[in-house]
């Protein structure tokens, strides 16, 4: 975790290309994160078949709820594209 600062700005100790570094180390880290995730997003899952609410939930980290929602959510955005094919 970064330590930040109280102030705005650079830290007098740290080298203006400290800033560079810390987020390039970030930015490998995130996409090594990305990289190790079997599933991305509800729809990676609904791709494999049918699941239930709570197997939805345990893969996206998510409430039930939650996962819910997502699938409402992911519906939405599908039914808006078939949509906009049919306009074409």
């Amino acid at each position: 975790m970064l330590n930040l600062p109280r102030s705005k700005g650079r830290r007098r100790h740290l080298p203006s290309s400290c800033a560079a570094e810390l987020v390039r180390v970030w930015m490998d880290d995130a996409i090594e994160y990305l990289w190790s995730m079997p599933d991305s997003c509800s729809l990676d899952v609904a791709a494999r078949g049918e699941h239930t609410r709570k197997q939805l939930a345990e893969v996206s980290g998510r409430s039930s709820n939650g996962a819910a929602m997502e699938v409402v959510h992911a519906t939405q955005l599908a039914a808006k594209a078939l949509e906009s094919l049919g306009d074409e």
